[in-house]
């Protein structure tokens, strides 16, 4: 338990840990008082002695919430770890409930449970924080990386993950979120929705829900977090989809942060130049990596790379080529459920020349391993479906079951656009492709007809 000028709430917080309903002789508590300046130490002191040899105080200069669970850490003795903050209030089956599941669940190297948040009186304000989506377990890495699943007063996790999990690295933001995603790199975290932690929201802690410019510093701190994460995840123990989830996280984090300060000129993270080199260095071995096939750790690489140097071109421009690869990938999927040879038509073409469309039915619509994109991405989709709607019906192209047409519609996001310039085999039309896609006219599509084929044979 860390303390910290906690005289309100300290003696209410040991008390529930000290009154759990589980033996006394195999439960002891470790308080670090981390420099306080009010009665805490007193307080902690007069408890103590009330429990012989269950209460170990340790008096510390202020370091900060990380720097004392540090400590507190190091002095434990116990085969298993609870956190519970000085101002927060245990359940009295807490500790019994935790210890069953980690007693049945030998892969399981955390627990966690939900909170409700009460006042500083103990009114409860909210009944279940985590009440919704079910809460990630396993190694969800990827939602873990989302938001703070994982509040500090209701973990408890296995002793002899603690070298690998202490000390907590200097600068990070909290010791909760960092013990969550960490322990879902090198084991599984379970959730439990009962008994429920009581989280105190009161004057010393009232971020929770803040705005502004003390939400734009919260969100800067989980960005550092987020990004000291995304820098190492690994492959294969990390999936695709985590990698990709993790990521997605950092930018919707990153896009809310310049949002919520009204500038787009806000410095979000510190990127020396020599981080600069080892994003561009990164970036090159994803690509290389993607060329030789190895999609899963050009992935890793290509996150790594771009985390490094988040406002870095070449780093960004490396991951999206990687992920506009990923059939099943997290974002826009354009493409989805296409055949194999997709060729790619833009839509203000084929309503300006209705002969467009019914020369790629007739030259491509037998072919079974052939997709017409229609692509409408930068028109207004209804619009789009019915213009181009009609024209299919007025050609009977709905009508034949061996024509495989897809209208795409918009808008594309960058991801959406790269994946769509990926997937597309070929262009039919008078607009080509900067991206060397093969392009043919509405006079060349003998010629567009015979690349499928050959495309087919391979």
């Amino acid at each position: 338990m860390p303390a910290h000028d906690a005289e309100a709430f300290v003696e209410e917080a040991l008390r529930s840990a000290l009154d759990q309903d589980y033996p006394a002789d195999r439960l002891d508590v470790v308080v670090v008082d981390d420099g306080s300046t009010d009665a805490t130490a007193a307080i902690l002191a007069r408890v103590a002695a009330d429990h012989p040899g269950r209460v170990h105080l340790v008096s510390q200069d202020n370091r900060g919430l990380v720097g004392a669970v540090n400590a507190a850490a190091g002095h434990a003795t116990g085969e298993l770890l609870a956190l519970l903050d000085a101002d927060d209030v245990w359940p009295p089956d807490k500790v019994r409930r935790q210890v069953e599941v980690l007693q049945r669940r030998p892969e399981v190297g955390l627990v966690y449970t939900d909170m409700q948040v009460v006042d500083a009186a103990g009114r409860v304000l909210d009944a279940s924080w985590l009440e919704g989506p079910p809460p990630p377990e396993g190694r969800e890495i990827g939602r873990l990386l989302e938001q703070n699943w994982v509040t500090a007063s209701s973990v408890m996790l296995r002793g002899s993950l603690r070298d690998e999990l202490f000390p907590i690295p200097d600068g990070m933001p909290w010791a909760d979120w960092y013990l969550g995603a960490r322990t879902a790199q090198i084991s599984q975290l379970a959730y439990l929705p009962e008994p429920r932690t009581s989280y105190r929201f009161h004057g010393n802690n009232m971020s929770l829900g803040s705005q502004g410019a003390v939400r734009v510093r919260e969100l800067r701190k989980s960005l550092w977090l987020q990004r000291w994460f995304l820098r190492r995840l690994g492959t294969p123990e990390t999936t695709p989809a985590d990698l990709e989830r993790a990521w997605d996280a950092f930018t919707t984090l990153a896009s809310e942060a310049l949002s919520e300060a009204g500038t787009p000129f806000l410095r979000l993270v510190e990127v020396t130049d020599e981080e600069r080199e080892q994003a561009r260095a990164m970036g090159l071995e994803a690509r290389a990596l993607l060329s030789a096939g190895d999609v899963h750790a050009a992935l890793g690489a290509a996150v790594r790379a771009a985390a490094t140097d988040p406002g870095g071109d070449e780093a960004r421009a490396a991951l999206l080529a990687v992920r506009s690869t990923l059939p099943d990938g997290a974002g826009q999927q354009p493409l989805r459920g296409t055949r194999p040879f997709v060729v790619c038509v833009a839509a203000d073409e084929v309503v300006r020349d209705p002969a467009l469309l019914a020369g790629c039915v007739e030259h491509l619509g037998d072919l079974d391993h052939v997709t017409l994109a229609v692509d409408a991405s930068t028109a207004d989709p209804q619009e789009a479906a019915q213009r181009i709607g009609e024209l299919a019906r007025a050609q009977g192209i709905e009508d034949d079951d061996t024509v495989d047409v897809v209208l795409v519609t918009g808008p594309l996001d960058e991801l959406g656009r790269a994946r769509l310039q990926h997937g597309t085999a070929a262009r039919a039309g008078a607009r080509g492709a900067e991206d060397g896609t093969p392009a043919y006219g509405a006079d060349e599509l003998t010629a567009l007809r015979a690349l499928a084929l050959a495309a087919r044979a391979q």
